[in-house]
């Protein structure tokens, strides 16, 4: 009985340590585009996809624009480039991963 009672809180433990080995995350990425609103999409595109390449969750609600800049230049196609930013929980494998950056 007593071994019984020793598995089930270690499966009760084993749970805890790999619910708080989750971890949000801040990525960043740069994007540009014809419109404003077309740098902002591609922006998050982006980041969505960055999440989810690492086996994460993306938090849409987190995602703000750190930058934004128009090029005045009449030949250059996109003008617009914005720099974003969006958290992301990843389940912790150990590594140590402070702030990831996605740049273009």
């Amino acid at each position: 009985m007593r071994t019984l009672r020793c598995i089930a809180l270690m499966g009760i433990a084993l749970c805890i340590a790999q619910e708080a080995n989750a971890r949000g995350e801040d990525l960043r990425s740069t994007a540009d585009g014809a419109t404003a609103e077309s740098a902002v999409s591609a922006a998050k595109v982006k980041l969505i996809k960055a999440c989810r390449k690492r086996s994460g969750i993306s938090d849409s609600e987190s995602f703000r624009l750190v930058s934004e800049d128009k090029i005045a230049h009449p030949e250059i196609r996109k003008p617009y480039q914005v720099e974003a930013s969006m958290k992301c929980d990843i389940q912790g494998d150990g590594a140590s991963r402070d702030q990831v950056t996605n740049n273009r």
